[in-house]
């Protein structure tokens, strides 16, 4: 799971691009080209938006396992795009297991969905 990015930014969505790791949505209108619609976008965009911004670790979780997600990814695009500051990281630590962490990139693994 990483922030929807914008089209064609080489930056955005790279894990789900250079991994072949799904994520739960990509780059906005390059998703909507190839589906043919904006239907299912705008469906997951309000998620992502619960993942990266609400302070209920429930709905947080509730979120990642709708799309099984098994890692939360939090880099700068994240961090400018959900204004994610430290305290936040400080708490996704609270109930996801840090896998990563480099410079400002943190890298989640979701409990139970491996």
């Amino acid at each position: 799971m990483e922030a929807a990015g914008d089209d064609f930014f080489p930056s955005h969505n790279r894990l789900s691009s250079w991994t072949g790791v799904p994520t739960i949505l990509g780059w906005v209108g390059h998703e909507a080209q190839w589906q043919g619609s904006d239907e299912e976008i705008l469906l997951r965009l309000p998620d992502l938006d619960v993942i990266y911004a609400s302070p209920d670790r429930e709905q947080v979780m509730s979120a990642l396992r709708r799309y099984r997600a098994t890692y939360l990814y939090v880099g700068e695009h994240e961090r400018e795009k959900h204004s994610i500051e430290a305290s936040r990281l400080d708490w996704y630590a609270s109930f996801l297991e840090l896998a990563y962490a480099e410079g400002d990139v943190r890298l989640y693994r979701v409990p139970g969905l491996r």
